[in-house]
């Protein structure tokens, strides 16, 4: 924290670092020890009251992100899917059909209204889906559609080759 504050007084006077007598009134660089103190005391304010709440929610954010992929992981689906496909499952179609959407959620698409993975509700744009073009989300869709066709010759008439 001690360098974190030093840094950002070095920052606002880059003559922070340099001692300059209490008695020296010249107009040379460097900062008397009350002006060194009085800088560190406001530094200290600046990243107490904006800086360290900014930090603590970006924390904040990250476990949410780490939760949310945890319950959302796509190797879950993936499974789910999996089970979903093999013959006698019971309701395989609809049990792959209902993973299909959970996953596609998951992805999530774009604003635009011809999104190719999931075409938004209410206010959308006109601006082209670019999911087609972003290869993590189109490699994630293409497997999931890949067991759905799975989970959807199984139902049908058992499982195949190909």
């Amino acid at each position: 924290m001690a360098d974190r504050i030093d840094s950002l007084c070095m920052t606002w006077r880059h003559d922070y670092g340099l001692h300059k007598a209490d008695d020296d009134d010249s107009i040379s660089s460097g900062m008397t020890t009350a002006e060194r103190e009085s800088l560190r005391r406001k530094m200290t304010q600046i990243h107490a009251h904006h800086i360290a709440p900014l930090e603590e929610r970006i924390r904040e954010l990250e476990r949410d992100k780490a939760d949310w992929l945890k319950a959302n992981a796509p190797g879950g689906w993936i499974d789910d899917l999996r089970r979903a496909s093999q013959p006698g499952s019971g309701g395989a179609l609809a049990k792959a059909l209902a993973m299909y959407d959970s996953m596609r959620d998951g992805i999530g698409g774009c604003t635009d209204g011809g999104c190719v993975i999931k075409r938004p509700t209410g206010m959308r744009t006109n601006g082209g889906c670019k999911c087609a073009t972003d290869k993590y989300k189109a490699q994630r869709m293409m497997y999931a559609g890949q067991k759905l066709a799975d989970a959807a010759r199984a139902s049908l008439d058992g499982p195949r080759e190909g």
